[in-house]
C-alpha cells in the first residue's frame, strides 16, 4: 500500500513539474514513457488538473507576443476581428474562447 501511495506522489509531482504549456496528451505520453503500465490515463491527468490542483496556462499567457497584441486590442475589436488578426500576425491563432476567458481576467485583474 505504501508503494501505491508513493507511485502515486511520484506521478503528481512529475506533473506539477512538467512544463505548463504541456498538453494533457504530452503528459499521457511523457507518464508513459517514464511509468510504463503504471502511469495515468489522459483522463486521469484531465481530472487531477481540473480539481484545481493544477491548472494549465492559456495559450495567450505562454506566449508574451500574443499576449500583449491581444490586450492592445481587446475592447476595440470583436473576437471573430481578433482571430483573424491574430492569423495574420503570427500565423496561428487561441481561439474565441480562450481569447473570451482571457478577456475575463483581464477585466477581473482591471477591476472593470
Amino acid at each position: 500500500m505504501a508503494s501505491a501511495r508513493n507511485h502515486e506522489a511520484e506521478i503528481r509531482r512529475f506533473i506539477e513539474y512538467a512544463p505548463k504549456a504541456a498538453t494533457y496528451s504530452e503528459l499521457e505520453a511523457q507518464l508513459r514513457e517514464r511509468f510504463g503500465d503504471r502511469a495515468w490515463s489522459r483522463a486521469d491527468i484531465v481530472k487531477y488538473c481540473r480539481r484545481g490542483r493544477l491548472t494549465r496556462r492559456s495559450p495567450i499567457e505562454t506566449d508574451p507576443d500574443l499576449q500583449s497584441f491581444i490586450e492592445e486590442r481587446l475592447w476595440r475589436l470583436t473576437l471573430d476581428e481578433l482571430v483573424i488578426e491574430c492569423r495574420r500576425r503570427f500565423g496561428r491563432t487561441p481561439s474565441r474562447t480562450a481569447i473570451s476567458r482571457h478577456a475575463h481576467r483581464v477585466a477581473a485583474r482591471l477591476d472593470l
